[in-house]
């Protein structure tokens, strides 16, 4: 259940060898400039307790910063442990906890610290200096901002410790992805390094916002939405539009509005492109994974998603008729289910590499991934996680019901999703759908695993298949505005 990795620290003082599952860490590390560093063992900075998670970095002097969930702080507390003191009973807290902002990742300088993280829904930024002995100033603490609406930003390689700048990278749904050398000093002071090029784009013909479903609980969930300006003149003038709506919502993975160049051939079209930024996923923090849409609260990511949907509808963006969705891996496992839950919201279905077969696959613990899987579902050989993930698992679902059109993708050599899973499904759709003249087409790559073709050219052709099956569904496979 339990991955391993070493790394050292920027300083370049320590090795730190850390294991971890999606519910506990443990970290160990070596002092490289101590006396006898060569034969010295490893020394645990706090042992494996179910539940507390924790990462950390050197601090420079003669400590760590520990980012970790320790005493109920779900986004991360930013803590200062001593090296000769590293227990988590020692550690000290060193700015105050602020449920609002999920600290992910923190990169330090000789004069400077910068938080990674998320707040609002879009990853952020946060800069920090030290004083003259290396200490942290906390009353320094301040944010990166940037002029778009919706972005995607975050640290890129930063190999000097010795120095003022950082190098992070920044997109949003209509800027290409930059590497900008920021002032660490002066926040003002961003330098593009190089911006992604992208052939005949003009990032002015395109617009992006974030909108909001409201789902059964009351709960607000985001999504980001992209279309070309001259789509609509205005939200009086809006009519229903072809619409693409994707999602994932799982393991806490985030599905930022970052720059996606292949969805180009969609909005050229005239469709419009939307995240649904589900429960299950972490684009609101961790609890928005953690506590919403995980175990025993998975199908809330399926009913968010629902929610966007019919929101997307009610307000005319667009009609079943014109709505295409897709989810891969995971989210085919979401794509298996408003299929089942609601077949009449969707036209066109593109399922990737799906994670349909929950039951007989959580239930096989020979499966490599089994049994990590256990702490994002549940472990079924409890009766509660059994009975709930039955519930939802979409092969054990599938109904004498119409169902759309539906492009399933799988790969012969998937290590995640086993090839017989999406076949399967394919094949019990088949024979349990009532007949509406929609097709239920499984496509497999017989050279490909989970991420599709590694031939970036054979990978576009991939993805250009699964594009032309949800315009020809769509009826604008011919249209293309210039």
């Amino acid at each position: 259940m339990f991955w391993l990795g070493m790394g050292k620290s920027s300083s370049g003082r320590f090795i730190f060898a850390a294991s971890g599952s999606s519910e506990t860490s443990e970290c160990h590390f070596i002092d490289l400039k101590a006396e006898g560093a060569s034969d010295a063992s490893l020394t645990c900075i706090q042992p494996r307790t179910f539940g507390l998670r924790y990462d950390l970095e050197h601090d420079g002097a003669d400590g760590f910063l520990v980012w970790t969930n320790q005493n109920d702080a779900i986004n991360n507390r930013l803590m200062h442990a001593s090296v000769a003191s590293p227990n988590a009973d020692q550690w000290k807290e060193l700015i105050t906890y602020d449920a609002s902002r999920k600290i992910a990742d923190v990169s330090v300088f000789s004069n400077h610290i910068v938080m990674e993280g998320r707040k609002d829904g879009l990853t952020q930024l946060w800069l920090m200096n030290k004083d003259t002995s290396g200490i942290l100033d906390v009353d320094t603490l301040r944010q990166v901002t940037f002029d778009e609406e919706l972005y995607e930003t975050g640290t890129s390689t930063n190999k000097d410790y010795d120095t003022d700048i950082v190098r992070i990278h920044y997109s949003s749904l209509t800027t290409p992805i930059q590497w900008l050398d920021m002032s660490m000093n002066d926040m003002s002071q961003k330098q593009i390094i190089k911006e992604q090029a992208v052939l005949n784009f003009d990032r002015d013909l395109y617009v992006c916002k974030r909108v909001y479903a409201t789902a059964p609980d009351k709960t607000q969930i985001p999504m980001s939405i992209v279309h070309r300006k001259d789509l609509y003149e205005g939200e009086e003038g809006r009519t229903p539009k072809p619409t693409m709506l994707y999602g994932y919502g799982s393991y806490g993975i985030c599905i930022d509005p970052g720059f996606h160049k292949l969805i180009l051939p969609y909005l050229d079209r005239g469709m419009i492109y939307c995240i649904a930024h589900v429960r299950g996923g972490g684009e609101m923090g961790r609890y928005w994974y953690e506590e919403q849409g995980k175990y025993l609260n998975k199908r809330n990511t399926f009913q968010d998603f629902i929610s966007c949907a019919e929101h997307l509808i009610d307000n005319n963006y667009t009609q079943p008729e014109l709505m295409a969705t897709e989810g891969r891996s995971a989210g085919g496992l979401l794509m298996g289910n408003i299929i089942n839950w609601r077949p009449d919201l969707f036209e066109a279905v593109v399922a990737g590499v799906p994670f349909v077969d929950l039951m007989n696959t959580m239930c096989d613990p020979t499966i490599p991934l089994t049994t990590g899987e256990w702490e994002e579902w549940g472990n079924p050989n409890e009766d509660k996680y059994f009975d709930y993930m039955l519930s939802y698992s979409p092969y054990d679902n599938v109904r004498a019901q119409p169902y759309p059109n539906v492009l399933i993708t799988a790969g012969l050599y998937d290590p995640r999703v086993a090839y017989w899973e999406p076949a399967k499904w394919a094949s019990k759709l088949r024979e349990m759908k009532i007949e509406n003249g929609k097709q239920i087409l499984c496509k497999f790559d017989l050279d490909s695993g989970h991420f599709s073709a590694s031939d970036r050219y054979k990978y576009l052709r991939e993805k250009s298949y699964d594009q032309a099956f949800v315009l020809s569904k769509l009826g604008i496979a011919d249209v293309v505005k210039k």
